[in-house]
């Protein structure tokens, strides 16, 4: 529906994948034995390679340059994206329903858990699933490894991370996901935004972290901010 709405509006939109997409999936690469991906088996330090992939390919279809909307894992992508390649053909970044700092702080706070992930990772089992039940819930039964990565974002993204984005920023929640993030965690992110030009907050009334009902309406938000920042 983004992608529908902003056609409409004159923008070509490209929807890629990452390593991390699904729970979990096998990964093929040529002249390798498959590996594990999907969101209980991703590296977030990876995921700037998977993004910078998706930029090229869409700078190839014959863009000039592009701005980057991740939602809700995929905004802390855009922000490890940004802060790390400095990429100057992406123009912008749109943050739908990031994790909010506490949120993110929240998943390493069971010093037990994160011990026995240490533990793990340290055995060389990094791969093996954690106790069913034993991590927050809205991040199902993720691997050691990706557990402690999930654990390290809250410091590296917000610590650090987003002050060294130079592009414009747009984040935004649902008023009905305040388990994800509120508009103090807006008012806190401009704060942290220290080298973005400009940055951008909204919440759109009656919204759920999926946007059920309000796609057509996020959506056209965003192509007039894409026109503001880039006419």
């Amino acid at each position: 529906r983004f992608s529908r709405t902003l056609a409409r509006c004159g923008y070509v939109s490209v929807t890629g994948n990452s390593r991390g997409h699904d729970l979990a999936t096998a990964l093929h690469v040529e002249g390798l034995e498959p590996a594990l991906g999907g969101a209980w088996w991703e590296d977030l330090e990876d995921s700037a390679d998977d993004v910078a992939a998706w930029v090229d390919c869409t700078l190839e279809l014959g863009s000039r340059d592009v701005v980057l909307v991740g939602h809700s894992l995929g905004a802390l992508k855009a922000i490890i994206y940004g802060a790390r390649r400095c990429d100057p053909r992406v123009r912008g970044i749109v943050l739908a329903s990031a994790p909010s700092p506490s949120v993110l702080a929240s998943i390493g706070q069971d010093e037990a858990l994160r011990a026995e992930a240490e533990g793990m990772v340290a055995q060389g089992r990094g791969a093996d699933l954690l106790p069913f039940g034993s991590v927050p819930p809205f991040l199902g039964t993720p691997s050691a490894g990706t557990f402690l990565s999930l654990s390290r974002a809250g410091g590296e993204v917000y610590g650090g991370h987003i002050a060294r984005l130079r592009c414009p920023l747009f984040a935004f929640y649902g008023t009905e996901e305040a388990h994800i993030g509120t508009r103090d965690d807006l008012d806190a992110l401009q704060h942290c935004a220290l080298a973005a030009p400009r940055v951008d907050i909204a919440m759109f009334e009656g919204a759920d972290h999926h946007y059920r009902g309000h796609r057509d309406e996020v959506a056209a938000r965003i192509a007039g901010w894409i026109q503001e920042i880039a006419p």
